[in-house]
């Protein structure tokens, strides 16, 4: 019977011996292990101490629907989201809060668009429990979801104060106005689409008289025909093209509005104000914890780098490792380092003083 492929693969006594092999040769080379430990775990330590740690604070509000309507679909969770940062937190209203807590003053300085990006980048929201995805009967009660706001600064305080004012944003009672402004956008976008829909019908019987005359006309007449219903039909496609936008425009004004109060009436409240991020560990045990960890975990891969690399000669082990078969071990001996390298430096340097 021939050889099975895993007489050939490793057992755990070749495990073993080999990872005695590279113990013996960390033993030999500690002072090089240690070093790469430690510089390692300095600059891991140096770029955690750089960087300052940011405590985060939520605030919970309960969004509920209002006035039943059976014709309306409900607003799913991206739409609500889409809402939040869109109405309740706008730029102008992200301004507000800044310029009040004197945050990200300096990016302020140089560019307000490079604040809002600074604040919205650690500022989240997120749609929990959103119970409008339940279909609603008409007697049964208003369905509602849950929104968490985090937001996070250096500052616990700073962060729990900023995170409560964002959400009082949410939380305020401005529906009313903010429906009748965008209410007024709306009817004017209706009208713009209603302009567009009568030049583009007027358009249209302009091409087909233009096709008769240029099929059925006067000869001598063609030629300017032609020229006339070719413009006439990049009319055509401008208006087409305004058409379209204008009409995503009329359902993006008409979904705010029914968000805004006109069908579902949403009402935004505070349920959980929020607490004060707890400091844990201090900075200095922070990162004394982080340094003693990276050690530990860095400090066996050093190891076996180091091993390695080193390509030194130790014990017959090695030597059948390079493809040759020892004949047998000379075990140190008094004398066994006269006459060696060391030995001769040794002497030379000793007669040179």
């Amino acid at each position: 019977m021939g050889e099975d492929w895993t007489d050939n693969e490793f057992g755990w006594n070749e495990v073993q011996a080999e990872l005695a092999r590279i113990r013996r040769r960390v033993r030999s080379l500690w002072f090089w292990t240690l070093l790469a430990s430690l510089v390692f775990t300095a600059l891991v330590v140096l770029r955690q101490a750089r960087r300052q740690k940011t405590y985060q604070a939520t605030v919970m509000l309960r969004v509920t629907e209002g006035q039943f309507d059976p014709n309306s679909s409900p607003p799913t969770s991206a739409q609500l989201q889409e809402y939040l940062w869109e109405v309740s937190l706008s730029r102008a209203r992200l301004m507000e809060v800044m310029e009040k807590h004197n945050l990200y003053m300096s990016q302020r300085k140089l560019d307000p668009l490079l604040a809002l990006d600074e604040m919205r980048d650690v500022l989240d929201i997120d749609v929990l429990r959103n119970y409008f995805r339940v279909e609603r009967d008409p007697n049964a009660p208003p369905r509602s979801a849950r929104i968490a706001l985090h937001y996070s600064h250096t500052d616990p305080d700073t962060a729990l104060t900023v995170a409560r004012a964002l959400a009082t944003l949410i939380a305020e009672q401005q529906t009313k106005s903010r429906q009748r402004t965008t209410q007024i956008a709306l009817d004017t976008m209706k009208t713009s689409a209603s302009s567009l829909d009568s030049a583009l019908l007027l358009a249209r019987r302009e091409e087909a008289r233009l096709i008769f005359e240029v099929r059925m006309g006067d000869p001598s007449q063609t030629a300017a025909n032609s020229v006339r219903l070719r413009s006439i039909q990049k009319q055509i496609a401008t208006l087409e093209n305004e058409k379209n936008l204008t009409s995503k425009a009329v359902s993006n004004l008409g979904l705010r509005t029914n968000v805004e109060g006109k069908d579902l009436g949403l009402r935004f409240e505070i349920i959980d104000p929020g607490r004060k991020p707890k400091i844990v560990l201090s900075n200095t045990t922070r990162l004394a914890l982080l340094g003693l960890l990276t050690f530990l975990l860095v400090f066996p891969i050093a190891g076996i780098g180091v091993a390695a690399y080193d390509l030194r000669v130790y014990d017959a082990d090695d030597i059948k490792r390079l493809g040759l078969e020892p004949f047998g071990h000379v075990p140190a001996f008094p004398g066994s380092r006269k006459g060696t390298l060391n030995d001769r430096l040794q002497r030379r340097k000793g007669a040179s003083c």
